[in-house]
């Protein structure tokens, strides 16, 4: 796999690292980022639907933003980035 390609899989495995997040904030927010439904990660990581809410309510607060589609906002901003850097 190519250095952007390379990039930006690791951005979406783990769009939040380093910001601030707890580890589970961190892939719910990445899934949610994604486009998972609140229902289709509770189902997948075992947790009640109410509980992806609330980490996600807690992971926007930590980054500072109002919204969830701010969370995709985030990835997209840095998917942009590799690729604005890689002259694609």
């Amino acid at each position: 796999m190519s250095g952007p390609l390379r990039a930006i899989r690791e951005i979406l495995d783990d769009p939040f690292a380093g910001r601030g997040l707890t580890p589970r904030q961190a892939v719910i927010s990445g899934m949610r980022a994604r486009g998972r439904s609140h229902r289709s990660i509770a189902e997948e990581l075992g947790i009640q639907e109410n509980t992806v809410k609330n980490t996600l309510y807690q992971s926007r607060v930590r980054l500072g933003v109002v919204s969830e589609g701010s969370l995709t906002h985030i990835l997209i901003r840095q998917i942009s980035a590799v690729l604005d850097a890689k002259g694609a």
